[in-house]
C-alpha cells in the first residue's frame, strides 16, 4: 500500500548535492497514466511533486491477447524540498511516497537516488536512466530491441567520452541498478563487462529485495589501466521460466 517510506542515511562529513526520486509503472493501452506524486520529507508538509516523463511508453506484453501492456517511467529532482539542514550529514533522511495512481495496471516501486560529496576525491557520476524492460519471452514486433535471449539495451560506457582515459594505474569504480517487477522465481543475470569480460555477472539477484518487485543492486569492481570501455546489461530468462525486470 502506499504511502511508503524511503530512508536516506546522510553519512558525517558528506553533503547531499542532489535527491531524485524515480517511479516506474505498467498500464493496459487506452489506461491513463499519472505522472504525479506525493512527497512527504520527515514527516512534514504534503507536497504534490510532478514527474518528468524519461521511458516509454513502451509496449512490453500480448498478455491478455489483444492487449499491449505499457512500461513507463518517470524522475522528480526533489532536493528543494528537504531542509538545508538535513543535506548535511550526519543526518536522517525519510521521504514518504504515495499517490502513484495507475488504477488499470501496475505500479513497479519507486526509489530515492541521492548524490553525495563526502569531501574526498573528485569522482564522476553517469546517471543512465529511462524504462528499459527485459522479458524471456517478448520478442519483435512487441519489443524490437530484444534479442532471443531477452536482453535489453546494453549501456555502455566509453573511456575519453563518459570518463577519462587512464594508461597508469588502476581505478575502482561501481554500478548501481534498479528496476521493478522482478521476483524470486524468475531467472535474471546483470553483469558488467570492462573490454568486453565480464567483471560482474550477478545470477538471480532480482528478487524483490528492497520491497515488492523491487531492487537495488550495488555493485564494486575494479577498472584496470587502459580501459576503453565498460557495459552494464541485463538477461532475462531461461529454457524453463520467463523472467521480467525493468531498469530505470
Amino acid at each position: 500500500g502506499q504511502p511508503q517510506d524511503i530512508v536516506v542515511t546522510v553519512p558525517d562529513g558528506s553533503t547531499v548535492n542532489q535527491a531524485l526520486l524515480y517511479w516506474a509503472a505498467r498500464y493496459p493501452d487506452g489506461g491513463t497514466p499519472d505522472a504525479n506524486a506525493t512527497v512527504k520529507i520527515n514527516g512534514g508538509a504534503s507536497n504534490a511533486v510532478p514527474g518528468t516523463l524519461i521511458g516509454g511508453p513502451t509496449p512490453i506484453s500480448d498478455n491478455p491477447p489483444g492487449t499491449t501492456m505499457r512500461s513507463i517511467a518517470y524522475r522528480a529532482d526533489i532536493t528543494g524540498l528537504i531542509n538545508p539542514a538535513d543535506l548535511i550529514g550526519p543526518s536522517v533522511i525519510t521521504v514518504s511516497v504515495g499517490d502513484l495512481d495507475f488504477p488499470e495496471g501496475l505500479t513497479d516501486g519507486a526509489e530515492v537516488v541521492v548524490v553525495l560529496d563526502d569531501g574526498g576525491m573528485a569522482a564522476t557520476v553517469d546517471v543512465r536512466d529511462g524504462s528499459d524492460y527485459a522479458n524471456y519471452g517478448l520478442h519483435p514486433p512487441l519489443h524490437p530491441n530484444h534479442d532471443p535471449l531477452g536482453i535489453y539495451v546494453p549501456q555502455t560506457y566509453t573511456a575519453g567520452v563518459d570518463f577519462p582515459l587512464e594508461t597508469e594505474q588502476a581505478r575502482d569504480a561501481r554500478v548501481i541498478v534498479f528496476g521493478g517487477d522482478a521476483q524470486a522465481n524468475r531467472t535474471d543475470t546483470v553483469r558488467v563487462l570492462v573490454d568486453g569480460s565480464a567483471v560482474q555477472n550477478l545470477i538471480d539477484q532480482l528478487t524483490s529485495s528492497n520491497g515488492s518487485q523491487w531492487d537495488t543492486l550495488n555493485m564494486p569492481f575494479t577498472v584496470p589501466a587502459g580501459t576503453t570501455s565498460i557495459t552494464v546489461e541485463v538477461e532475462s530468462g531461461s529454457t524453463t521460466s520467463t523472467a521480467a525486470g525493468t531498469t530505470d
